[in-house]
């Protein structure tokens, strides 16, 4: 009977030190410090150990995501800030006019730089983004509140130049 005993008492020794070497690689997983993953069979892999490496991975994603969120919201906050300082320039200067052509098209085949629709101006910038059914929008913006226009590339807007009435009149400008 003693060596039964001291048979399981040293059985359950070790099934304590692997989960001591599980929980380790638990520790080690959820910090990001896995170089090389365990895997079903090794002795540190548990079922825990797989479920907070897969945690620790989509978190690492998710961080990378939003890193990436950060430096477009960066850029487009920095492009409206540009967009509104040219607006407030132009709205100000008594050389300067828009000239609205009386064609409309496509919001993606509008050219960057700035249009006109439904009673205010826009902002479509070179840049665009994958919507939810991975087809590529243009990105353009609302120059009197900084809002994202929400619409389509379908959408019909005027393109805008800009034109110097007092050059063309033969002044100064």
């Amino acid at each position: 009977m003693t060596d039964e005993r001291d048979e399981e008492i040293e059985r359950l020794g070790d099934q304590c030190e692997q989960a001591r070497v599980q929980l380790g690689g638990c520790l080690a997983a959820a910090e990001g410090a896995i170089e090389s993953p365990a895997v079903i069979g090794d002795y540190g892999w548990s079922p825990a150990y797989q479920a907070v490496l897969e945690l620790r991975r989509q978190h690492e994603e998710d961080r990378r995501l939003i890193a990436m969120l950060e430096k477009s919201v960066e850029d487009s906050t920095e492009t409206i800030q540009v967009a509104n300082r040219l607006l407030d320039a132009l709205r100000s200067s008594p050389i300067i006019r828009f000239r609205l052509p009386q064609v409309q098209i496509p919001l993606a085949e509008c050219p960057p730089g700035l249009f006109w629709h439904g009673g205010g101006y826009g902002f479509k910038s070179e840049y665009g983004f994958m919507d939810d059914d991975e087809q590529r929008r243009p990105l353009a913006y609302l120059l009197d509140t900084g809002e994202v226009f929400a619409k389509t590339g379908d959408t019909l807007v005027t393109p805008c130049s800009i034109h110097y009435p007092l050059a063309e009149e033969g002044g100064d400008g």
